[in-house]
């Protein structure tokens, strides 16, 4: 379990905040649509949205030691390693939902 304490946690905290590097580039692109974006991208793009993601994130990871036994805790931080790298997987999903839905019309 050394090795996911190690390079399993920070990875998520990385996707994260690259995901806040990089949504002002998507505001930029999108801020000329001309067309109303889906209400998930409106809430990915709020500014505050990447700091709730880490924010959770950081906050559940000490969480992991309330279980009593070795795998228990084993168990849950593997559970928050995997949902925020979900969360950053569903987040960057939502910044490209116009694009799919563009494509989709374009057929």
């Amino acid at each position: 379990m050394l090795v996911v304490t190690l390079f399993g946690v920070p990875f998520p905290l990385g996707l994260m905040l690259w995901f806040a590097v990089a949504v002002p580039e998507f505001a930029e692109v999108f801020e000329d649509f001309g067309a109303p974006l889906p209400r998930s991208m409106t809430v990915v793009l709020w500014p505050w949205w990447s700091a709730v993601m880490v924010g959770t994130y950081l906050c559940a990871l000490p969480a992991t030691f309330v279980f009593p036994r070795t795998d228990q805790r084993d168990f849950a931080l593997m559970a928050v390693v995997l949902a925020g790298l979900l969360a950053v997987m569903a987040s960057t999903a939502c910044l490209y939902l116009p694009l799919f839905h563009m494509s989709h019309h374009l057929r």
